[in-house]
């Protein structure tokens, strides 16, 4: 008769109520030395198959094993059964086993603390709240009980990182930090370092901030100082500029300037115009007109008794407004010349400096050399 010796199957423990992990059982022969195989199931006892090996190991789980799974063990004959520790020492034998004896019912069903015997000694139930930290395995040091491997499967034991640390009194904080921002251990507060002990206010309608940034972009050392900039604009002074910090506009032969402080606009106007002085070249300002319909360039012929075959002409645009047109209207529209001159006139092809097409009035200067 094949009976199961362990059913249901228990969880072996150490006397001080831990895992016996690595502890063996070993089966043999009743009254002999020799081994003996166990089955995993009643079905492999009746048809003597898959045997159990003849020493069985315990698991982290408390478990006997048998090539790494764990298994019931069913007899088929009277045996002899010896538990080591993980050392070798026997710490059990049991002697003279037989399935007869062994057979399932010699509980009678009842609640024995921790477990339950149930259904005529077939079902052993552990009682709800009764596996303490104690029964379970050992665990080293700073470790929580969780699971990283994927997969369903056993816990494990989980070591804590990346900023996070045990107190030393059965609680986990946040480590300190270090650096530019510091934080105390298990603390909330971010502190960040002093790089610049030079507090204050910097820069104001006459002084400038000088800042050093470092890699970081942080503030290292900031200071002010007095620009140098032009405090006044002068008219043929004659006085030496030494800090540099005047303007001085000097009036040529044949022009003329002028120049006025224009508070309204916080700036100084300087106006410069030719006198005209015999001998010297003059700028005759000129308006051409494309037309309405775009083109890509024209050519128009200008009438100048004081231009000859031979003269040198210089033409370029005029920052003056065009008829019916604004002056910043110049910006959009930037214009290209060449001239071919002849006795008393000139005839100036106007192309787009972008290639752009050209319509409406434009006024040009030239310059006869």
């Amino acid at each position: 008769m094949a009976t199961s010796v362990l059913t249901p199957r228990p969880q072996f423990l150490t006397a001080a109520g831990v895992i016996a992990v690595n502890y063996t059982l070993s089966t043999f022969t009743a009254g002999t030395s020799t081994p003996a195989a166990t089955y995993p199931t009643q079905a492999d006892s009746i048809a003597l198959t898959n045997p159990n090996n003849v020493v069985l190991t315990v698991n982290s789980l408390g478990y006997l094993t048998s090539g790494g799974n764990a298994v019931d063990v069913w007899m088929i004959a009277a045996l002899d059964f010896v538990l080591k520790d993980a050392s070798g020492v026997i710490v059990y034998t049991e002697e003279d086993v037989n399935p007869a004896s062994a057979a399932p019912g010699t509980l009678a069903d009842a609640d024995y603390g921790d477990i339950t015997v149930s259904a005529s000694n077939t079902v052993w139930t552990i009682d709800a709240g009764t596996v303490t930290f104690a029964k379970m395995a050992n665990i080293a040091t700073d470790r929580l009980i969780g699971r990283d491997t994927a997969g369903t499967g056993a816990p494990e034991a989980l070591a804590v990182t990346g900023g996070i640390e045990f107190t030393g009194s059965q609680s986990i904080q946040t480590s300190a930090f270090t650096g530019d921002a510091t934080k105390t251990a298990g603390g909330t507060a971010l502190t960040l370092a002093t790089v610049n002990s030079n507090v204050g206010t910097y820069g104001s309608t006459t002084l400038i901030p000088s800042i050093t940034v470092n890699g970081k972009g942080l503030i290292t050392a900031i200071s002010h100082a007095t620009p140098s900039y032009v405090a006044a604009i002068e008219k043929n002074t004659a006085s030496p500029i030494t800090a540099r910090t005047n303007l001085n506009f000097i009036e040529g032969s044949g022009t003329t300037l002028v120049v006025a402080d224009n508070a309204g606009n916080d700036s100084v106007d300087v106006t410069i115009t030719a006198s005209g002085v015999a001998g010297l070249a003059s700028i005759t300002e000129y308006e051409i007109d494309f037309g309405t319909t775009p083109v890509e360039n024209a050519t128009f012929t200008v009438t100048d008794a004081s231009i000859g075959a031979g003269s040198y002409i210089v033409v370029q645009q005029s920052g003056e407004a065009a008829t019916s047109k604004d002056a910043d209207e110049n910006e959009m529209d930037t214009l290209e010349f060449k001239v071919i001159t002849s006795a008393g006139s000139m005839d100036v092809f106007v192309t787009a400096t972008d290639g752009s097409y050209l319509a409406d009035k434009f006024k040009i200067n030239y310059l006869i050399g």
